[in-house]
């Protein structure tokens, strides 16, 4: 007897477990109405991929442009819409201040510049004199004490030119350092095309406007450098994905994804910025159009010759995926594991054959 209880739990057991059996009680009821025909489909073998969709649209290169210092906004020389060349001047600071200072700097070192020269020609005439004196000091035998003299003089003006000259190369110096400081400021408050394109945004902000560095005041989009673009994908997802294409119209275009690094994702979410992903289109742009809708498929698995199933042939219960099998008319529960998914069938792993026949649902 109790041999005979061991072997009926192992029964039960073992009826839990993967494959097929019959199952009456706890299992789904399936009625069918009086004279229907069951629906069913045979299990065949295909491919079968996981695939993510994602819409998007095809958008232009944009780049962000500001000024690297802060200053009173001097003259915004566009307008939203407009066409740019590259070069061409877009907004400046003012700088009223700094370009006094620049012109006033610039004669104060060429009057140091000047004045030093004739300086230095005065001192260096005086001791080519001083020289010849000595000289002829020496050639009419001159007493050593007149001869020294002579020489202390030599020294003192070559010395006085020495300083005059360390002196002048210091004051230059500052004024020249001020100076480059000064233009790379006024450079700094000049903002121009960095490429031919349009102007898409413009902040908004009127003449003597306190502009403050790194702020974005204007937008250029090059229509020629065309990407495509949707909600923000992470990285996790993207990570191992087999294949990325968009389809255009009838047209098929394969992609590359572009993940954002870790310093600008962390930059958008301090600044509470929304990000889209970016992807770039690996067979060119040149039938490509702005504003063009993109339907972007990402395949993350595909399992080939897999056997394949309807997702309305799956039932669930309690954690557990089965199908119904249908032998000699009869529904016979066939436990079963999935693998890959597509948006309408599974792949089976276990628990049915290639060729069964199962039941579909409505």
């Amino acid at each position: 007897m109790r041999r005979y209880i061991i072997w009926m739990i192992i029964l039960v057991m073992l009826t839990g477990m993967t494959g097929c059996g019959t199952d009456e009680n706890s299992r789904t009821e399936l009625l069918e109405p009086a004279g229907a025909q069951v629906r069913s489909v045979k299990v065949v073998r295909k491919d079968i991929s996981e695939r993510k969709i994602y819409h998007g649209e095809v958008v232009p290169y944009v780049e962000e442009l500001a000024f690297s210092v802060d200053g009173a906004l001097g003259e915004i020389s566009v307008h939203l819409g407009d066409s740019v060349v590259k070069g061409d001047i877009l907004v400046r600071l003012a700088m009223e201040q700094e370009r006094i200072e620049l012109a006033s700097l610039e004669d104060e070192i060429a009057y140091i510049l000047q004045m030093g020269e004739f300086s230095d020609g005065q001192l260096e005439n005086q001791i080519k004199i001083a020289q010849i004196q000595l000289r002829i000091l020496k050639a009419e035998n001159a007493s050593a004490e007149q001869i020294g003299e002579k020489e202390l003089q030599i020294r003192k003006l070559e010395q006085e030119l020495t300083q005059n000259q360390e002196i002048r190369s210091l004051e230059l110096k500052y004024k020249q350092d001020r100076l480059a400081a000064l233009k790379e400021q006024i450079e700094s408050a000049v903002i121009t095309a960095p490429f031919s394109g349009k102007v898409v945004y413009i902040k908004e902000a009127k003449q003597g406007d306190w502009i403050t560095g790194n702020t974005t005041i204007i937008c250029i989009a090059d229509e020629k450098q065309l990407s495509i673009k949707t909600d923000f994908i992470s990285k996790g997802i993207m990570s191992g994905v087999e294949e990325i294409w968009a389809t255009i119209g009838e047209n098929k275009y394969s992609l590359t994804y572009v993940p954002y690094e870790s310093s600008e994702l962390l930059a958008a979410n301090l600044a509470g910025v929304s990000l889209r992903s970016e992807f770039t289109v690996d067979d060119g742009t040149e039938n490509l159009e702005c504003g063009q809708y993109v339907l972007i498929t990402v395949v993350k698995k595909t399992s080939k010759n897999a056997l394949v199933i309807p997702q309305n042939a799956v039932f669930s219960e309690g954690g557990e995926q089965y199908v119904y099998r249908i032998v000699d008319g009869q529904r016979e529960y066939c436990s079963i594991k999935i693998g890959v998914q597509s948006a309408v069938e599974y792949e089976v792993i276990e628990g049915i054959q290639e060729g069964d026949v199962i039941y579909v649902q409505e």
